[in-house]
């Protein structure tokens, strides 16, 4: 079955400070994968993207290009992204015309194990957090969602929402956020869904979840999503290496940096690895398994690894 997610990327991401100084919160790194690999990943071929751009929205369409050129994207500038008039309301009634279908809500922060459902009803998805006082709530009972609170809500049998949704009754929906008008663009997904409530049942899934739109649960994801063999990188908030199967993609926010990288290539042809596609701040290469050469370091090794020195430097 083919079916549309989308994911708003337009926020400038202030809660991670300076990680999204020079880069969109969706890229910011879990795994040495940006984030948005393990939200995308998460769905079969089939599915198509509606990606809602806006701070640093262009390194978001490069990314998505380069790395995923098999798969669909919808790519919608947002303005404002920022400031009086922005919202996630916004961006999403911005996507609207690629959204005349049921279809998958999910937030570019929110990371989950286990299967997605299909948006063959209306459901939402939760966790269980011990502080709720973060979180938009729900309060469900016989895997009904019942009620949406705000963050701050004190009220028994409440859930973490997590920013991930299925929207069968997408009329009801996009009819409610028209009419919504201020509130719905500073609400967002939950003033639509609020609206279905009201004359429909929407169902809730439970699920694992890892937000990584704060430095402190950033840190969670990041542990959980850690692999032994991982390359240990140093963080830049201005550069990054990034390894997607078998593709290594280099960012970097100097232009110039990347370009000359880019043309070196060909003066250091067998030296280096082939870029096979680039854009302004980033190009990819193919992974090459190896090994660290102080580790297995010997003469026949080193000798070779001189030789190789020698026709390097002539």
């Amino acid at each position: 079955m083919s079916c549309r997610v989308v994911i708003p990327t337009a926020g400038i991401g202030s809660r991670l400070n300076n990680l999204t100084n020079h880069i969109n919160k969706s890229l910011v790194s879990i795994g040495n994968r940006p984030a948005l690999c393990h939200l995308i990943e998460k769905f079969p071929e089939s599915y198509e993207f509606v990606i809602p751009l806006g701070y640093k929205g262009n390194l978001v369409k490069d990314f998505l290009e380069l790395v995923y050129p098999n798969r669909i994207f919808f790519f919608k500038n947002v303005d404002p992204f920022d400031g009086e008039g922005s919202g996630l309301g916004l961006s999403l009634l911005s996507c609207e015309r690629y959204l005349q279908e049921p279809f998958i809500f999910l937030s570019c922060d929110t990371i989950v194990k286990g299967d997605i459902p299909e948006p063959k009803f209306n459901w939402m998805g939760y966790a269980k957090r011990e502080n709720l006082s973060l979180y938009r709530t729900l309060r469900i009972h016989d895997d009904e969602v019942k009620e949406i609170h705000d963050k701050g809500a004190i009220k028994p049998n409440l859930w973490a929402y997590i920013g991930l949704a299925g929207i069968y009754d997408h009329n009801l929906f996009w009819d409610a956020m028209h009419i919504g008008e201020k509130v719905a663009i500073s609400q967002g997904e939950t003033y639509g869904i609020n609206a279905i409530l009201k004359s429909k049942k929407v169902f809730s899934n439970q699920f694992e979840w890892f937000d990584t739109g704060n430095l402190e649960s950033l840190k969670v994801a990041r542990k959980e999503y850690a692999q032994p063999n991982d390359p240990n990188i140093l963080e830049k908030d201005s550069e990054a290496i990034w390894f997607v199967d078998n593709n290594v993609i280099k960012y970097s926010n100097d232009m110039d940096f990347i370009k000359n990288r880019v043309e070196r290539v060909t003066e250091l042809d067998g030296f280096v690895p082939k870029v096979y596609a680039s854009r302004p701040n980033m190009y990819c290469y193919k992974k090459v398994d190896g090994e660290i050469l102080s580790e297995i370091i010997s003469i026949d090794i080193f000798e070779s690894f001189l030789k190789k020195c020698n026709e390097l430097w002539t």
